[in-house]
Formats: structure tokens, sequence, C-alpha cells
């Protein structure tokens, strides 16, 4: 087999052939030929949904459908259709097909890229900032979180979203690393902001995605995340440490604050809105490193010669020439 043609390359009336993550999976449902169903698949550039149109014989139909399950890997013959402008895929047995695949058949990297920046590099830069904060208190603070080898085994690996910018191992690192050099531009440019609260605000403000998210075949939530979510969790989990390192309790509240707000505007998600500069400066760098890491990753491994794609991430049309 060829190499794998990534979900955001498909094109309308091409044939697909590769190994993809189940997402989801809808029950069997009768239609005018036969019996039917839907499932979601996703690698490591997107998700699309397929249609599996069998015939009248629901047993076969059934033998495929209970083949496998949300999370399995399977390995799908198909074509790709454009339909209401978007692309899906449809599965015509019997020259189209989908099973479950085998444990030796696939590659993980199909489902999950790596960071493209050096993780011990990125790890000399993140402990050079905490270094920098001249307050010894939240020095300590960040130094008692990021030094503790279970939270820094799993912050150096994890990615940093499922789906939007930084999904991949290591993102959460790169992701942290560039908020937090981004905040320290804006301390250059704005010589009032307090700049150890800044630092430390950008560097803890997505601590909690090391308890929201987990990698199996893929990038999947885990429970907690899912029911909580990394604000709360990243809240939770500064919080605690703030008992241990004796800070001022307006400085506290301040970081506190940093980490309920920095997704901005209520109407985001965000538990609170930015109410004093440092916290307007964690917020905006969180969006500038978001943003153009995502325009970035989209033009990577791009497959076409037109000037333009239409971006299911940041929903618009972007410019890839």
């Amino acid at each position: 087999m060829e190499k794998q043609k990534l979900i955001k390359n498909f094109k309308d009336r091409e044939p697909i052939e590769g190994f993809f993550v189940v997402e989801y999976k809808h029950e069997i449902k009768e239609y005018k030929n036969g019996y039917r169903f839907m499932f979601g698949i996703s690698d490591k550039s997107g998700e699309v949904m397929v249609n599996y149109w069998g015939g009248p014989d629901r047993k076969q139909v059934e033998e495929v459908f209970n083949g496998f399950s949300k999370g399995d890997i399977v390995y799908i013959k198909a074509v790709s259709v454009l339909y209401n402008e978007k692309i899906q895929v449809n599965i015509n047995p019997p020259e189209n097909t989908a099973r479950k695949a085998l444990d030796d058949e696939y590659d993980l990297s199909i489902f999950i890229s790596s960071s493209n920046q050096d993780i011990g590099e990125m790890e000399e830069k993140l402990f050079s900032l905490v270094e920098s904060v001249k307050d010894e208190k939240i020095r300590f603070l960040l130094e008692s979180i990021f030094k503790d080898p279970v939270i820094w085994s799993k912050f150096k690996k994890i990615p940093a979203a499922k789906r939007y910018h930084h999904a991949c191992i290591g993102g959460l690192l790169e992701h942290t690393l560039g908020v937090a050099l981004f905040a320290r531009t804006a301390c250059r440019l704005h010589s009032s902001l307090d700049r150890d609260i800044v630092i430390a605000g950008a560097l803890l403000h997505d601590i909690g995605k090391i308890e929201e998210i987990k990698i199996t075949n893929t990038i999947e939530y885990t429970e907690r995340g899912m029911l909580v979510g990394h604000v709360a969790l990243s809240y939770e989990i500064v919080k605690d440490h703030l008992a241990e390192a004796d800070i001022p309790e307006t400085t506290s509240m301040k970081l506190l604050h940093i980490i309920l707000s920095h997704h901005g505007e209520k109407i985001n998600g965000s538990p609170m809105e930015p109410m004093f500069p440092e916290a307007a400066a964690v917020y905006l760098a969180d969006v500038y490193d978001s943003m153009i890491t995502q325009f970035i990753r989209e033009k990577k491994d791009i497959d076409t010669d037109d000037f333009k794609i239409y971006s299911n991430i940041l929903a618009r049309r972007i410019f890839v020439k």
C-alpha cells in the first residue's frame, strides 16, 4: 500500500485506503437498498464521517458493525465524496470494506504526531524561565510543580489538545513555552507589568491538561478531563501547591485568576475575564501562540496545488500558497 493520505487531504471522488481510529459509531438503520450505519474516523490531521452502505442482508451488515468499536484501529477501503460542501467517506461492499486492524499492521505515527521541537531543548528553556523569576516564593511554587517527577513525566509528553493547536506528543510543553515567551515579550514592551506574575501565570495556565488528556491509540480525554476540564484542574493543582509556597494572598489570587481567565471572554468558556494587565498578557499570549501554530500546522503536509484550503479546526478558508 502506498503512503497513506491524510484525512485533511481527502478530495471528491477519490479512492481511500488506510488505517484510522474509530471516533464514534451509530446504530444500524434501514434504507431503500438494505441496511446502513455511520461512524467517524480520525488520523493526526482530522476527522471525517463514514457511511457504510450495506445490502439487504442485515446479518452481514451486523457482522461488519460488530467487528470494531470506538477507539479501535480500523482498515478501510472506500471512496471519499463531497456532500453539502463537506468531505465524507462511502463504503460500498463488496468493492469497499471496513474491518478491525491487526496490531502489527499500522504505525501509531499515523494517528499521533510529535512536536517538531526537541523535548530536551524545550525543557532547558522552560527551566531557564523558572530560574529567571526573581520572587523566591513564586519561584519555589514553580519548582515544586515542574520538578515533581510525576508531574513532569506527564507534562513533557502530553498533547495540548485533542484536535486543535499542539495536538501532538510534547505539545503541552511546546505550547506552554510558546505562551511564556510571547508573555515575556509583552513584559519587555510594557515595563509596568509584574514580570514574575506574568511568567508564572503563563507557565501554569494549562498545567491541568496533564490530568485532562491521555494518549492511547490516539489523543483522548480522561474521565476527569471530560467532567471537570483543564481550567478547573489547573486551578486545583496550583491551589494545592500554593499552600506550601507561603505566597501573599493577593499574589496567590492573581495567579489563580490568570488560570481562570486565560480563555478571555466568558462566551469562550472562560470562568472569569481578565481583570488586570498581567492576566490580559497571558490570555493574549495564549491566543497568539495557539492560533499562529495552528495556521502553520494547517499548511504542513498539504496535498494541493490550490492557494486556499478550508480548515475545519479554524472554521475558515486559509491561504496556503
